[in-house]
């Protein structure tokens, strides 16, 4: 795939002897965990692939990664801590863009990191602000937002797979749901999601913030350093 995408896989956690593509809450014991908690995940693995990229950005909660494996057990023990210390996750609702810098940003001067997270960019501008920050190595959070206004509304955009001949298909869909980008070319993202890799189309993405979605809620962290 031509484009932009980190230098390095995302997080894969080891469960059963199966490896994953990023984090994936379903895994979890905690049922508000397995239900709302994709905010906790995307902020887990950007956290452990900017520790493992730098040691300068290891915590301890990221402790100093050696390659991008990790146990789940090791995994849920370090989201679980994130969530206790900074990114709460509201039972039923779960997490906002905002919510999830505030914690971010929480995190990063704890530790004198010298990033600085935003939430919602310019839609204009949202595609190439994605390219800057895989080519400086930095995963992206990204989410498909709720219906707006209608909250209650069922429409999503697709998840496809590529098959060994390049032809994509659908394979799952999402909405209100926060994901990781970790490569982007002219006509697909690719993200980590459920622990697994998909790829999105930038045409449908813009479609469904344009007919059932909001820009401020379909949107993604910004990180900048200072």
């Amino acid at each position: 795939m031509s484009g932009y995408s980190l230098s390095s896989p995302p997080l894969s956690i080891i469960k059963d002897g199966k490896a994953s593509y990023g984090g994936n809450q379903r895994l979890f014991s905690d049922k508000t965990m397995r239900g709302y908690g994709c905010g906790v995940i995307a902020a887990a693995d950007l956290l452990y692939y900017l520790a493992m990229k730098n040691p300068e950005y290891a915590t301890p909660y990221t402790g100093i990664p050696e390659g991008n494996t990790l146990s789940f057990e090791k995994y849920e023990r370090m989201c679980s801590r994130l969530r206790s210390s900074f990114m709460p996750v509201i039972p039923r609702f779960g997490k906002t863009g905002p919510m999830l810098a505030v914690g971010l940003n929480a995190y990063f001067s704890r530790y004198d990191i010298p990033l600085r997270a935003k939430w919602c960019i310019a839609h204009e501008k949202l595609f190439e602000r994605i390219e800057e920050m895989l080519e400086k190595d930095l995963p992206v959070i990204f989410s498909v937002g709720a219906n707006f206004p209608l909250f209650w509304g069922k429409h999503k955009v697709n998840l496809l797979s590529r098959s060994e001949s390049g032809a994509m298909r659908p394979v799952s869909a999402a909405r209100a749901h926060f994901m990781t980008v970790t490569a982007i070319d002219d006509d697909f993202l690719v993200l980590s999601s459920w622990g697994d890799k998909y790829y999105m189309s930038r045409r449908d993405y813009l479609g469904y913030v344009k007919a059932h979605g909001s820009s401020i809620t379909s949107n993604i962290m910004y990180l900048t350093k200072h």
